[in-house]
């Protein structure tokens, strides 16, 4: 999951450096990669407590994907809060590319979690 999360951020920030430059300058692109990154980190975390929290059976998938939501906000926050504390970067090029990073790893995850959670809980039905 985490190698198709950070792919797609990577082709997401391809797509996307032209028209952030041509709007925001290179500032602009710089706060896009610093977006993306914040972005990826809190889809990597969300992956980890997901994984980690689902091998304790069935029953535990849905509290897995749950607290790996959680998680991901938790850190996705924190991140982005230091980021604008530290004012090194147009704040509304970074907050827009948190949000494009996030949906497009979120879209990744819910991919990755539906073809994985069939093994996960085994014999159960999803």
């Amino acid at each position: 999951m985490g190698a198709w999360t950070a792919v797609v951020i990577v082709a997401t920030g391809i797509v996307g450096v032209w028209p952030t430059r041509a709007l925001a300058g290179d500032g602009g692109a710089v706060a896009m990669a610093a977006g993306l990154v914040v972005a990826v980190l809190g889809a990597w975390v969300s992956q980890l407590v997901t994984l980690a929290m689902s091998r304790g059976g069935p029953q535990h998938v849905a509290v897995a994907a749950l607290a790996g939501l959680g998680a991901r906000f938790v850190m996705t926050f924190g991140l982005a809060v230091v980021v604008l504390f530290a004012r090194a970067l147009p704040t509304d090029t970074f907050l827009l590319w948190v949000g494009i990073g996030q949906t497009v790893a979120l879209g990744v995850d819910v991919w990755s979690l539906t073809r994985i959670a069939p093994l996960m809980v085994g014999e159960a039905k999803c």
